[in-house]
C-alpha cells in the first residue's frame, strides 16, 4: 500500500515545473519533496517513508553518486524540520 501511495504522489513534479526544464538533481529534488511531505502530512512516519520515497525517486530519475549523497544528506535534513519545525 505504501508503494502506491507514493507512486501516485510521482505524478506532479509541481506547478510550472517541467522535467526539460530542470537538472535530475532538481527534479529530483522536487519529485522527493512533494511525495514525503505528502507521506507525512498523511501520518506515515519519517523513519518508514524516508527509503521507500526516496527509492521510488530513483527510479524515476537517474543521479551519479555524487549527486545522490548530497541530496540524501540535504533532503535528510529537510525531511527532519518538516517533522519538528523551527
Amino acid at each position: 500500500m505504501q508503494s502506491q501511495l507514493a507512486e501516485s504522489m510521482f505524478a506532479a513534479t509541481g506547478p510550472g515545473i517541467t522535467p526539460r526544464e530542470c537538472r535530475a538533481s532538481e527534479q529530483f529534488r522536487t519529485r522527493f519533496q512533494h511525495a514525503l511531505g505528502s507521506c507525512l502530512q498523511k501520518g506515515f512516519l519519517l523513519e518508514e517513508s524516508f527509503a521507500l520515497v526516496w527509492e521510488e525517486a530513483l527510479e524515476k530519475t537517474v543521479l551519479s553518486q555524487a549527486e545522490q549523497r548530497d541530496l540524501r544528506q540535504e533532503l535528510l535534513e529537510w525531511a527532519e524540520a518538516q517533522i519538528s519545525p523551527a
